[in-house]
């Protein structure tokens, strides 16, 4: 059976817009929403970026049923594997059963903040190469070990997205 989920774009609304939205979203009959964890919106006249993991903390408060996933999340550059995993156990405690942790190789766009190497790769299809191989070669099992070892017990799905 076709299921209809509820896109929260980060980049375009401000944080208690989106936990408004999920909340509305579920009272509207959505069974799922995914969240878009972006630093910086794509185009200036989207003018939004709040912090995913506390809009998730907002929308956990506002809701009872939605199932919600990040869509997508780079353990890569801008944030390391270790707060990742932190920030999804944390809100996978608070959603309980209702949180899917999405993973990706990242965007320019949003990782190039911290000046790693992400910034200094000029081709996206060697940056997708080397995100690759770092989320299937390390970060991925250390992401899925970190969530278990804060909370034991429960594991927070983990997907990565592709590319």
């Amino acid at each position: 059976m076709t299921e209809f989920g509820y896109w929260l774009s980060s980049e375009e609304h401000r944080p208690l817009d989106l936990v408004r939205d999920a909340a509305q979203a579920e009272a509207s009959g959505f069974t799922f929403a995914m969240i878009s964890d972006h630093f910086h919106p794509w185009i200036d006249a989207q003018g939004q970026s709040p912090f995913v993991w506390s809009v998730l903390g907002g929308i956990a408060e506002a809701t009872e049923r939605i199932e919600l996933a990040t869509g997508v999340t780079c353990p890569l550059i801008r944030t390391h594997p270790a707060v990742v995993a932190q920030a999804a156990a944390t809100v996978g405690a608070m959603l309980p059963g209702r949180f899917t942790l999405g993973v990706g190789t990242g965007e320019n766009l949003n990782e190039h903040v911290t000046g790693g190497p992400l910034a200094r790769t000029r081709r996206s299809s060697r940056r997708r190469r080397q995100g690759r191989k770092e989320l299937e070669r390390r970060d991925l099992v250390l992401v899925a070990r970190l969530v278990h070892l804060l909370h034991p017990g429960h594991t927070p799905t983990l997907r990565k997205s592709p590319v």
